[in-house]
């Protein structure tokens, strides 16, 4: 390591609170094959943040997993905490995890971008819209050697990063409502016509 650089933090948010919603939310014919999904997830992550070596792994939020993840080296687990706290675990860290499985967007690894924190994110879903080379690392979240990969590339760009602030940038929530007013305008005139 570099001397003057940070050590290894990596920040995974809310992934136990996630499996714990699945399981909250799904039917129960979809039930046990969502779950092991989900929250096989996070014992991945870990696995895979412990072919590292170095750093520290905290999981922000608390799961059915949580046994399976305390006392490993590096890792903590916060278990629930209000929203208010998070941001202060979000700026500790250098780059926040989000491998989920599922993603339809990935609104916590853009807030993380807007922090100017690189991320390892999914490639399904949201996250290969707004997460370009520079700002983070995408990842097929059950390729365990991979995951440890991108972590280990995730930890060696800037911290703050500003390839991932200005990949946030182009998607703060003033620029997408003026896009959606556009495109309702447009509508509206070509409706006209």
């Amino acid at each position: 390591m570099e001397p003057g650089r940070r050590p290894l933090v990596l920040f995974a948010l809310s992934i136990l609170a996630l499996a714990a919603a699945i399981a909250w939310l799904a039917p129960a014919s979809l039930l046990d094959s969502r779950i092991a999904r989900a929250t096989g997830g996070v014992v991945r992550l870990a696995s895979a943040f412990g072919r590292l070596g170095q750093g520290t792994l905290t999981f922000v939020g608390d799961g059915p997993l949580r046994q399976q993840l305390e006392g490993r080296p590096g890792v903590s687990v916060t278990g629930y905490l209000p929203h208010d706290a998070v941001p202060l675990h979000l700026a500790a860290a250098d780059v926040l995890c989000q491998p989920s499985l599922v993603e339809p967007f990935g609104q916590a690894a853009l807030e993380a971008l807007a922090c100017g924190r690189s991320v390892v994110a999914t490639r399904v879903g949201g996250p290969p819209e707004f997460v370009p080379p520079g700002a983070g690392v995408l990842v097929d979240p059950l390729d365990e050697p991979a995951l440890a990969a991108a972590l280990r590339a995730a930890a060696e760009l800037a911290v703050p990063n500003p390839a991932a602030r200005g990949a946030a940038e182009l998607h703060d929530v003033r620029l997408q409502a003026a896009r959606v007013e556009e495109i309702l305008e447009r509508a509206v005139r070509d409706r006209r016509a």
